[in-house]
């Protein structure tokens, strides 16, 4: 066999391996859902979420209702799939336009990439030099997707601004590909470096509009110029939400994707945060837990810093993290939409009895309407999303915390390093009361439920 031959061999056994996405509008959607998080050995966080398919009833007279739930999810897919390519270069040279689909094609039928796909049309979405580089993303029809997944497949190709067709259809210009498509999809290209963006395409159904609003006010709306679909390089990415409006509804209204470094946690304000917060927080997890608190749904969610709300070591009540003990460490960020939503997490301790904290652990989401990390604050946090276990925070001269429901105590503890565990039997129902040493009232809380209200995901219905 020849170098020419094994080399061949080689590529088309990777084909199937060159960085597969998820599908993007799934990423996205995960973003969104915070209410329960998990973490790893670095507490990172996974937020998992399924799309139900909705059962379409017939009436006993008529039409069929519309379709809803992920049905109408992929009715919006399809119409994505369908709307005429974007971008510049595919509308000033139709030749070129055909001849990457024309190499597509025979890329992918030759056995070269994507061959894990049984497609009957090739849709390319977008074809333009954005920034440093020349892109295509092409959506590929499904010969036989079934009743529960998406009907597109999709992938994305990058080469060198100004590259020819052949260049930009080659398996190492393969940059990702997906199962899927979704109704709103948008690829990031990071720089050289990976610390910045070099090019965001974003892309809407025909007949929606792409809207963009400045950070932090989001208040001031503007239509992209390229009306469906959105652009932005090194010069023009700003921290911004998007939004998407088909027909006078908005589908779609999120924060953009990529971080422009807004927000960041210094050492100066992670040695700030240590210094005012409450209880015995561990510097280094306190630091990862800003960051974290910072990323999952960009930083561009937030509408300032991350706080440090309390750090220090228990044991949890119940839950997955039932009679473990670690370094629990509280943050907290408010939100462009309004109120406050934070974390509160477990670093269990080490199986061999070290309190380092650096075994796993697991994280849970909370909100308030009110600042945590204000000092005098009594704050109550639900240990695990059903359970019975809340951490109360409670003010630097309380020593004592108790549950209040239908005017009896249902739980009670004494305040150690600023906090106590209670375990109450419906957390949701009670007032959680900080206690002086005179048993006087010093503040008082309840378990707030998350808003959510923002992002808008509108796509499941016509």
């Amino acid at each position: 066999m020849s170098v020419d031959e094994k080399v061949g061999r080689a590529l088309r056994d990777l084909a199937d391996e060159v960085r597969p996405e998820h599908d993007p509008y799934g990423r996205i959607r995960a973003r969104h859902r915070r209410s329960r998080r998990r973490r790893t050995a670095a507490v990172a966080t996974t937020v998992a979420g399924a799309l139900a398919v909705a059962v379409v009833v017939m009436p006993e007279h008529g039409s069929p209702p519309p379709a809803t739930g992920f049905d109408a999810q992929r009715v919006w897919e399809q119409r994505l799939a369908n709307t005429p390519v974007r971008g510049r270069l595919a509308a000033s040279d139709p030749a070129y336009l055909a001849d990457v689909a024309k190499l597509i094609g025979e890329h992918r039928q030759g056995g070269v990439y994507l061959t894990r796909y049984a497609v009957r049309e090739t849709h390319i979405l977008y074809l333009d030099d954005v920034g440093p580089w020349r892109i295509a993303i092409v959506a590929f029809a499904l010969t036989d997707p079934g009743a529960s997944a998406w009907t597109q497949a999709s992938a994305v190709f990058k080469a060198p601004k100004g590259a020819s067709a052949a260049e930009l259809t080659r398996i190492e210009a393969l940059s990702s590909y997906s199962d899927g498509l979704g109704p709103f999809t948008h690829v990031e290209f990071p720089d050289a470096y990976g610390a910045g963006t070099a090019a965001v395409v974003a892309l809407a159904p025909a007949g929606c509009t792409l809207e963009s609003a400045a950070w932090p006010e989001v208040n001031h709306w503007q239509a992209e110029p390229t009306g469906s679909y959105l652009v932005r390089d090194a010069t023009t990415a700003r921290a911004e939400w998007w939004r998407v409006d088909c027909g006078g509804r908005v589908r779609e209204k999120t924060p953009a994707p990529y971080d422009t470094g807004i927000l960041a946690i210094t050492d100066q304000i992670a040695g700030q945060e240590l210094r005012t917060a409450r209880g015995t927080p561990d510097a280094r997890l306190a630091r990862e837990a800003l960051e974290d608190e910072r990323g999952p749904l960009g930083p561009a969610m937030l509408s300032g810093l991350p706080r440090l709300v309390w750090g220090g070591r228990i044991t949890w009540p119940d839950g997955e993290a039932a009679g473990k003990a670690g370094i629990t460490t509280v943050v907290a960020a408010p939100r462009v939409a309004g109120g406050w939503a934070g974390t509160v997490s477990i670093r269990y301790d080490d199986q061999g009895g070290s309190d380092s904290g650096s075994g796993t652990g697991i994280g849970r989401g909370f909100a308030t309407e009110t600042n945590p990390a204000d000092p005098h604050a009594t704050v109550a946090v639900r240990l695990d999303d059903s359970g019975t276990g809340v951490l109360v925070i409670a003010p630097g001269n309380a020593v004592g915390v108790r549950a209040v429901a239908g005017g009896v105590t249902v739980g009670e503890a004494a305040v150690a390093d600023d906090a106590a565990v209670l375990t109450v039997a419906d957390p949701m129902t009670a007032e959680f009361q900080a206690l002086d040493q005179n048993g006087q009232i010093v503040g008082r809380t309840r378990i707030s439920q998350p808003k959510a209200t923002e992002p808008i995901d509108g796509w499941s219905t016509l």
